[in-house]
């Protein structure tokens, strides 16, 4: 469901309601085949089943048409024996030919070779023994048990061949010997070419992320686009980490955030020139444009990752006849229309004998100018509707947020609201004038927000025991945290140093009222941190922060006999949010937090939420902090103080009073 509709000028309405149009070049005058690709998925109305697909001749006739789904793989695929021959071997080549007694159709071949192994080849088909067809230019079969890697099927178009010929290339790894059995998979092809794989690259970017894991932002084509897997390169010689595909959802919790859409164990083993390797991902088909590739590092740099490749679920292809060959133009684009039906359905049973010329596309065009889309209201009233008005009294502080042009916004949570807010049940957006408030809803991130510390080194030491000098060989850093009150966090610590072992604790200062005696420091975490290779950086050292009213750390570096480790950065990493909200035009608005007693609110926006988490947004940003008055949530813990101390005087006199009137009947 689209939360924002496109409306066009009069004058320049595109035909038919389409908003794209492209040529369709037939291959010959009668039956053509036309395969669906990327262009026509992506600018189709999403997940429609291509219903708002229309075809039209020179004089802007209806052309019919049938969509013509791949054939089902059978669940138990035919394998067919055969007599294994040996071919002749040379100085860098070996191999065998199958004969399987008759030409077949055939699209895979399958080899029973002993463990291990990791062979480059190349392989062929023939009909006679004569006429060779090449089937795989280049391939690799391996089975390597100790890594978890094993593939021994070849797959190639199908094809009707009586021989296969298989060529080792024994250039860079050893001869192997004749296979113990060889088979080749029968087709089950009707004679109708199924259409070709659709893939396509994908963008990306690499994005901040918690220790020991690297982020990859993908922008897809388009949103709801038919992707089972995701197919990734990289430059590891050897690798060996789990990765995870999420995409922005909005779950039951009320929140929205990263749900999971697919993982898998990136592998790979080079050995010379040659790689056995498992690194595709496969995925449930994505609602949105953007999805997050989180690969788990551990104690590995980076992953480098070079190219990303979705791989397109199998797609139907399309049938129609041209009665005189002339192009025809393509229309889509419109998300009103439903699957057409034809009378061209009559001959759907019979597609194999008309044998179909293959058409072309030309490229996608606008049916309409860019200039002549303007923004409407929101189809739903509800999805921009204010709230109910709201005071602003008791809230302890108050953020402007950026103007900007309507429509639905996103703001980002600084560290001065994860501080001062009470998660995110007391945070409301009010705009003026009204002060009515705006719903919104909270949106979780995989990308966390980062602040970069500056360690102070303490050349007193630390604070050391009641009466005992300070440890010696330590370096004591002070980091002091930007405000009191922050969520759980993590601390990070950098050094340009390369060989080197020391323990590092984290420690805080305890409170004032603490009995005699006690530690000044509480250590809260400690790890050893070391590093040995002189020719790579160091790993970050991560250490976990808990929440607490300080805003003072120690993290204490014991030295040993060494030189003094350099810290070359320290960053502190907080869960990230924001918030996506309806802005109405000309609205200005504030963000407001700080009110304990609070309840979360409740927003009817959260009924549109899952159609919310696939719209583009408009970025804001916060304004200064400002403290509201005293009289709000900062005058609060001051007034119940002198509510307190009054009572409590109060009982004092009344209890001098009551012993007073004991002591008279005694006398």
């Amino acid at each position: 469901m689209k939360i924002w509709i496109a409306a066009t000028l009069l004058l320049s309405a595109p035909p038919g309601g389409f908003r794209w149009e492209r040529p369709v070049l037939p291959g010959a005058a009668g039956a053509n085949r036309l395969d669906v690709d990327l262009p026509l998925l992506s600018h189709a109305e999403p997940g429609g089943g291509l219903a708002d697909l229309r075809l039209f001749d020179s004089s802007g006739r209806e052309v019919p048409y049938l969509l013509v789904a791949p054939e089902e793989p059978s669940p138990e695929a035919v394998w067919r024996d055969g007599r294994l021959v040996p071919i002749r071997a040379t100085h860098d080549e070996s191999g065998f030919e199958l004969d399987l007694g008759a030409a077949v159709a055939v699209n895979r071949l399958r080899v029973e070779l002993a463990a291990p192994f990791l062979k480059r080849l190349r392989l062929e088909g023939s009909g006679d023994r004569r006429h060779w067809v090449s089937l795989v230019a280049e391939g690799t079969l391996f089975d390597l048990p100790e890594e978890g890697l094993a593939e021994h099927a070849l797959g190639f178009p199908p094809g009707a061949y009586r021989y296969l010929r298989l060529t080792w290339d024994d250039r860079s790894s050893g001869r192997v010997p004749m296979p113990s059995g060889a088979q080749a998979r029968l087709s089950e092809s009707s004679g109708v070419p199924p259409p070709a794989r659709l893939a396509v690259s994908i963008p990306f970017e690499r994005r901040p992320s918690a220790p020991a894991v690297s982020l990859f932002r993908l922008h897809l084509p388009a949103e709801r686009l038919p992707i089972v897997a995701l197919d990734v390169a990289c430059g590891e010689a050897h690798l060996l980490r789990r990765a995870d595909v999420t995409e922005q959802r909005f779950g039951d919790s009320g929140c929205a955030g990263p749900t999971r859409l697919g993982s898998a164990t990136l592998r790979r083993v080079r050995r010379g020139d040659l790689a056995a390797e498992a690194l595709g991902v496969p995925i449930r088909a994505p609602h949105g444009a953007t999805l997050d590739l989180v690969v788990q590092n551990g104690d590995n740099p980076p992953l480098d990752l070079t190219s990303v490749t979705a791989e397109v679920a199998p797609q139907p292809w399309i049938y129609f006849e041209a009665s005189d060959g002339k192009p025809l133009v393509a229309r889509f684009g419109n998300g009103k229309l439903t699957s057409p039906r034809y009378d061209l359905e009559a001959v759907r049973g019979s597609l194999e004998q008309r044998h179909p010329a293959a058409a072309r596309w030309g490229d996608v065009a606008a049916l309409a100018p860019t200039s002549a889309v303007v923004a409407a209201a929101p189809a739903p009233e509800q999805a921009a509707a204010a709230g109910a008005p709201l005071s602003t009294e008791g809230f302890g502080y108050a953020r402007e947020i950026s103007p900007g042009p309507a429509g639905l916004t996103a703001v980002a949570l600084d560290a001065a609201v994860l501080a001062h807010a009470r998660g995110h049940s007391d945070l409301r957006i009010v705009q003026s004038p009204g002060g009515a408030q705006v719903p919104y809803l909270v949106e979780s991130l995989n990308e966390p927000l980062a602040l970069d510390l500056t360690p102070r080194l303490s050349t007193n030491g630390p604070p050391s025991d009641p009466g005992g000098p300070p440890p010696a060989g330590q370096s004591a850093y002070v980091v002091e945290l930007p405000y009191p009150g922050l969520p759980e966090a993590t601390l990070v610590v950098a050094t340009s140093a390369r060989v080197f072992e020391r323990r590092v604790a984290l420690a805080i200062e305890r409170a004032p009222d603490s009995p005699p005696r006690t530690p000044p420091l509480r250590e809260i975490e400690s790890r050893v941190w070391s590093h040995a290779d002189p020719d790579a950086p160091a790993s970050d050292l991560s250490l976990d922060v808990p929440s607490q009213g300080g805003t003072r750390l120690w993290l204490l570096v014991d030295e040993g006999d060494n030189r003094r480790l350099p810290l070359s950065g320290v960053r502190l990493l907080l869960p990230a949010s924001r918030l996506r909200f309806f802005r109405a035009p000309g609205a200005s608005l504030r963000l407001l937090y700080g009110k304990p007693d609070l309840a979360p609110p409740r927003y009817d926006l959260a009924l549109l939420a899952p159609a919310l988490m696939e719209e583009a947004v408009q970025e804001a940003t916060l304004g200064p902090e400002a403290v509201v008055a005293p009289s709000s949530a900062a005058g609060a813990p001051a007034q119940t103080k002198i509510f307190w101390a009054a009572l409590s005087g109060a009982v004092v006199v009344l209890l001098g009073f009551l012993a007073q009137l004991l002591k008279k009947p005694a006398s």
